[in-house]
């Protein structure tokens, strides 16, 4: 997986690749993220919510 598809989302609607429009600060581990879709047929704009599940390894401070 290269890092320009590593990043990138589907538009739910029809399936193309969609880009980050804004992202907004929910909390340190949360965001939240609209997206418009990159078909121009479509043009659909949707939210996503990026945040930690779980730590694998956590620094200890």
């Amino acid at each position: 997986m290269d890092l320009k598809t590593a990043h990138s989302f589907r538009c739910p609607e029809c399936n193309h690749r969609a880009k980050i429009v804004t992202t907004k600060v929910i909390t340190t581990e949360t965001r939240e993220k609209y997206y418009q879709c990159m078909n121009v047929y479509c043009s659909s704009t949707f939210v996503t919510y990026e945040m930690v599940d779980r730590w694998i390894v956590k620094t200890k401070k």
